[in-house]
């Protein structure tokens, strides 16, 4: 009798191990059924200024400018000229042929030099500015950007302490061109000022200048173009005015 007992009791705990495992294996398979036909969860959305996408243009060339009470940046467009804005250079309020407050510049390799405001546009907020260092520039654009097409430029990050004024890549799209000037559907935060505005082939397209704010909340960025012979009537014989700055710099007329 006591070994009967046993043998159904035995036979009753292995019927219930079973069942309870195989309740565990089917919890298990829906679990994962569930899981594999279930939607993934949406990926935030980045801002539209923040994501440059690819092919993201060498932005590594725009110099970041600071001066006795901004930061901006500038744009290298030839040998010795970088170009900026008007409300950066303050070039029709100092002397125009050569005035005397410089900017401070750095190099991607860390190397801090001057530019000098030398000459602006009187058409659009555009100034050229004249150095004794060596910068690699960037080609110019021979047109103007489509609608819709991607560009990108460069500012400070303010977000946080540990990255307080480094590079920030911005990008948007072309809103539209009007009057040689490009609408482009993002911010231009604080301190793009100067930069370049490039193309997916890495050519200047324009000056980050200023910034708006429609009715509808979507700011919006601008920038005067530089494309096809605006920029040549700009900095129209900056190789004379580069042999005429050095030999004042080297005569100490200039600092």
């Amino acid at each position: 009798m006591l070994r009967r007992t046993f043998k159904t009791t035995l036979v009753s705990f292995s019927t219930v191990l079973l069942l309870a495992c195989a309740m565990y294996v089917s919890y298990g398979w829906w679990v994962d059924f569930i899981k594999s036909t279930a939607a993934p969860a949406p990926k935030p959305s980045p801002s539209p200024t923040d994501v440059p996408l690819e092919p993201i243009p060498d932005t590594s060339r725009i110099l970041p400018l600071i001066g006795r009470h901004s930061a901006a940046h500038g744009c290298p467009v030839a040998p010795s000229v970088i170009l900026s804005n008007q409300h950066v250079f303050d070039v029709f309020e100092s002397n125009p042929s050569m005035p005397t407050f410089p900017y401070m510049f750095s190099t991607l390799g860390g190397t801090t030099s001057l530019v000098y405001p030398w000459n602006g546009y009187q058409f659009a907020d555009l100034a050229a500015g004249l150095t004794l260092a060596d910068i690699d520039y960037y080609p110019i654009a021979s047109v103007p950007p489509l609608r819709g097409e991607r560009l990108w430029w460069v500012g400070y990050d303010w977000r946080t302490q540990q990255d307080f004024m480094s590079p920030r890549v911005f990008s948007a799209q072309v809103v539209r061109v009007v009057a040689g000037q490009i609408v482009m559907n993002a911010p231009a935060l604080e301190g793009s000022s100067g930069s370049c505005i490039l193309n997916a082939r890495g050519e200047a397209v324009g000056i980050v200048a200023w910034r708006m704010n429609p009715d509808d909340g979507k700011p919006v960025a601008l920038g005067p173009g530089i494309w096809g012979t605006i920029t040549s009537r700009l900095i129209d014989g900056w190789q004379d005015n580069t042999t005429l700055f050095r030999q004042k710099y080297l005569a100490g007329e200039i600092q």
